[in-house]
């Protein structure tokens, strides 16, 4: 497959993912969690759309990415569970994470 020279491309690694992503021209950006964020905390909208784009994440990594404490990831994740915009399915290890419509 050949790329033309538009495609700007970025390479980040997440946990024990590995993701490339190529940008498209003339598209419009939209948020992944539209229409749930009303009345939500920055914060719990930024842990919404990591955790839909990478629903194996670990307290650990949103807490790095985010840059708030693990502590304030448990917080912010027990309100969106009692929101119920948020359920973890499996266990600790080995599970992942499922946004709720």
């Amino acid at each position: 497959m050949i790329l033309s020279k538009e495609h700007q491309t970025s390479f980040k690694e997440v946990g024990r993912q590995f993701i490339v992503v190529f940008e498209r021209k003339n598209v419009q950006p939209q948020r992944l969690v539209e229409g749930l964020v009303d009345g939500l905390a920055e914060n719990q909208r930024r842990i919404l759309d990591i955790l839909q784009q990478d629903a194996g994440i670990s307290k650990r990594e949103l807490s790095d990415n985010i840059g708030i404490s693990t502590t304030a990831i448990d917080k912010n994740i027990s309100v969106l569970k009692k929101k119920k915009l948020l359920r973890r399915i499996g266990p600790d290890k080995g599970g992942r994470w499922e946004v709720r419509r």
